[in-house]
C-alpha cells in the first residue's frame, strides 16, 4: 500500500511539473493539471494510510481514508 502510493505521488508530480510547462492559457491543460493535483491529493491519503498501519497497526485507517477520498472523488466530480 505504502509503496503503490509512493509511486503514484511520483508519476502524479513528474506529471504535474510537465503540465506547467505547457501553455496555461489552454482550458485542457488546466484542467488535467488540477485533475492530476487531485490525484495527488489522493495519493498523499494512501501514503498516510500506509505509515499509519505501518507505525501503529491501526487497520481501521484504511476504510477511513477510502471513504474520506472516495467522498473527495464525488465532491470534485459533482
Amino acid at each position: 500500500m505504502l509503496l503503490i502510493g509512493l509511486l503514484g505521488l511520483a508519476v502524479n508530480v513528474a506529471s504535474m511539473k510537465l503540465l506547467t510547462h505547457e501553455s496555461t492559457s489552454s482550458l485542457n491543460v488546466r484542467s488535467a493539471y488540477l485533475e492530476v493535483l487531485s490525484d495527488a491529493i489522493s495519493s498523499i491519503g494512501v501514503i498516510l494510510g500506509g505509515v499509519t498501519i505501518r507505525l501503529t497497526g491501526w487497520l481501521l485507517i484504511d476504510p477511513l481514508l477510502s471513504a474520506g477520498i472516495s467522498v473527495f472523488i464525488v465532491w470534485r466530480t459533482w
